[in-house]
């Protein structure tokens, strides 16, 4: 009777042991993925403000470089406006001399519309010079 008794509690024991080494590792087994996995997540992590910091000096730079190719634009159009002004300033100084005009009118010189003409003014038929009144046609 003692031997089965000790029989029994020999494997009482080791399923109870067994158990335990059992619950031991996986315990163990999952801090250690735990520990894994969190590390991978800092990794992760640092690799993504990495990423923002590096895209946001990127954006940064573009930035810059974009604003100094507007400006660089700008100027060149404003030259190019300019050039453009002086030579229309030298082209009506021309069209001035050319003519003997003062050049092109400004608005207060145009004719309103109480300085035109009216239907008096015009010449009727009879005051109209006829081939018969030019002299040395005969």
């Amino acid at each position: 009777m003692k031997g089965t008794n000790l029989k029994d509690l020999k494997e009482k024991w080791t399923k109870k042991a067994k158990k335990e080494a059992t619950k031991t590792y996986i315990n163990y087994k999952k801090d250690r993925t735990k520990k894994k996995i969190q590390k991978k997540a800092d990794r992760l992590s640092e690799n993504l403000d990495d990423s923002t910091d590096n895209l946001a000096d990127k954006v940064h730079d573009k930035a810059e470089s974009v604003q100094e190719k507007v400006q660089d634009t700008l100027l060149k159009a404003r030259d190019r406006l300019k050039s453009v002004k002086e030579a229309g300033e030298s082209f009506q100084n021309k069209i001035g001399k050319k003519s003997g005009s003062k050049g092109i009118k400004s608005y207060s010189e145009v004719k309103r519309a109480d300085n035109l003409n009216g239907i008096d003014s015009v010449k009727r038929l009879d005051q109209i010079p006829n081939v018969n009144d030019i002299k040395g046609v005969k």
